[in-house]
């Protein structure tokens, strides 16, 4: 992928030391952290941003990128990230109790 980019634009920290901080990217948040950030977001009334991602010790493009989130699914009224379809018609209990009739009557 490199090779497709003229030379001019392929900078590395190597190359300019002191543009490091901004190859660095943002630790993954922990689902403790991303459920606690979307539930600030979900409040009403007007939030920074910036505030946000200072709180939770996070950048602002998470926090930001995670309020465009939010705003997809309510525009759309569904979370695209799940499963889509029925639900399925054999729950768990159900399951359970056909293994262990399958179990006693071998014969089907």
């Amino acid at each position: 992928m490199r090779e497709n980019y003229p030379p001019a634009l392929l900078i590395t920290v190597a190359d300019c030391p002191e543009l490091a901080e901004y190859f660095i990217m943002a630790p993954n948040l922990s689902k403790e952290t991303a459920a606690a950030i979307d539930t600030v977001l979900g409040l009403e009334g007007p939030k920074d941003l910036y505030s946000i991602a200072a709180l939770f010790n996070t950048t602002y493009e998470s926090v930001r990128y995670r309020q465009y989130q939010i705003n997809i699914r309510k525009a759309i009224g569904y979370d695209p990230r799940k499963k889509p379809g029925r639900k399925e018609v054999i729950t768990p209990d159900m399951q359970e109790d056909l293994v262990s009739y399958l179990m006693v009557f071998t014969e089907l």
